[in-house]
């Protein structure tokens, strides 16, 4: 009965959001649960999870969403699946998203869009999508999603739920197939920050397989939170560009952690407004190297001509299975690249993310403890608004930085009757999960029960 019920809860999700890309049979299901536990301690102990569609888990297909992995199926599992098995979690689907993490609202993807279960015109953000859909309608207990710029915290913003992002180094990128190398990171979706924290605790941790993998987590639950937190806002995100529901869900929030003893106070972050510009030249730089191997030859569509004809014949092949917003980013990685642009771009953009990581690592060492800032700058645009990369405003520089960062709802727009998400950013993930908690019992967000399939 456990088997045939979960069974129909992923096929609701799956029939009402394309929430996901592969389902694990009824049948294996059954064996799932009936399996005993490998560690029968773990918090995580026959708890449902899904993976994004860019996280290899063995024998099934691994499509990053894009034609150009359709037949594709992973040889191994990511160190973190590993993990959440090793913790007796059952892996159950892997998730929808916007194709090879390219995209803020999950309609790029090969195998269709994701929907939002806050309503039909609304967007679920990307690029885990269905990571955050399948979490948000209560199919999964949780779910990893891969955050490049922004594309765990801010579905988790759009679906309303946590979303926990490890600073650099935390997690195992082993099976994360790459966009970004130096910004890709594996994330948790959860519906509370301390179920969230329990699956990172599980995940995270050195992997031999992975070199940039080399810390460890201690403990996020167990250690006291500080008696006087100091909280920073940086003003110069304060600008016409935000929503007004959004700006008053950060002000409130911002005045409940300081009726509840916590210092607030403003900061002055110069060149954040630079931060959107450079994350995109970094990011579709390494994009640019990381999928030339979807050539025709080692990945994709198979190649038709030789000699002379080589060239086009990889280019033909190249445009039949990149959808056009990956072709887009490829170009502009391309350009960012080239001999006359590397200096003007790339390295000056390079440039600026040292300057940023210093600049918030000596603020969050110094100054105050955390940052709180919106997790998007507007409350939930329409689904086809293809809203850009502005989405990523306040999401990219934590990811620049390589810092710790989690995203929760704490209210509901009263024009889009849409939930709105506040970002937590810090230099280790036990004081977000803590600032989190303190959030989350202040501000009583509670999601309708008819999102549940």
């Amino acid at each position: 009965m456990a088997a045939m019920a979960m069974a129909e809860r992923l096929a609701r999700a799956q029939a009402l959001y394309n929430a996901f890309v592969h389902v694990v049979p009824p049948a294996e299901l059954e064996r799932l649960i009936g399996a005993p536990a490998s560690n029968a301690t773990s918090a995580l102990k026959g708890r449902s999870l899904a993976v994004k569609a860019n996280i290899s888990v063995r024998g099934w297909p691994t499509t990053c969403a894009s034609r150009a992995l359709a037949n594709y199926r992973a040889p191994y599992d990511a160190t973190c699946v590993e993990r959440l098995r090793a913790h007796g979690a059952m892996v159950v689907a892997s998730t929808n998203m916007d194709e090879f993490g390219m995209g803020s609202d999950g309609t790029t993807s090969a195998h269709g869009p994701t929907r939002s279960p806050w309503g039909p015109t609304h967007s679920p953000g990307g690029s885990s999508s269905g990571s955050a859909v399948a979490v948000a309608c209560s199919a999964v207990f949780a779910a990893l999603g891969s955050d490049t710029g922004g594309s765990v915290r801010l579905p988790a913003a759009r679906c309303g739920v946590v979303g926990l992002v490890p600073s650099r180094g935390v997690v195992s990128r082993h099976g994360l197939v790459a966009y970004a190398s130096s910004l890709d990171t594996v994330g948790v979706l959860a519906r509370s920050v301390r179920d969230a924290a329990v699956v990172l605790q599980c995940i995270a941790g050195p992997d031999g397989r992975d070199a940039t993998c080399d810390r460890s987590l201690p403990a996020l639950l167990a250690a006291a939170p500080k008696a006087t937190l100091r909280i920073g806002i940086p003003v110069a995100l304060l600008t016409e560009d935000v929503c007004a529901s959004t700006l008053k869900a950060w002000s409130d929030t911002a005045r409940l952690l300081a009726d509840d003893g916590a210092d607030v106070v403003d900061v002055d972050l110069h060149g954040l407004a630079d931060c959107l510009a450079a994350y995109y030249v970094i990011a579709l730089a390494e994009a640019g190297s990381n999928l030339a191997r979807y050539d025709g030859v080692r990945y994709g569509a198979g190649l038709t001509g030789d000699g002379a004809e080589f060239a086009q014949s990889v280019a033909a092949a190249r445009a039949r299975v990149f959808g056009a917003e990956v072709q887009k980013r490829l170009l502009m990685g391309a350009l960012a690249l080239s001999v006359d642009s590397t200096e003007r771009f790339y390295k000056r953009a390079s440039r600026f993310r040292d300057h940023l990581r210093a600049q918030l690592r000596s603020l969050l060492s110094d100054n105050v403890d955390a940052l709180l800032l919106p997790t998007a700058p507007t409350a939930m645009p329409s689904h086809h608004a293809h809203s850009g990369y502005f989405e990523d405003l306040f999401t990219v520089p934590a990811s620049l930085a390589g810092l710790a960062s989690l995203s929760l709802p704490v209210a509901v727009c009263p024009v889009s009757n849409a939930p709105v998400g506040m970002q937590v950013v810090a230099l280790d993930e036990a004081t977000c999960v803590h600032i989190g908690e303190r959030v989350e019992r202040l501000a009583r967000f509670a999601p309708p029960p008819s999102l549940a399939v």
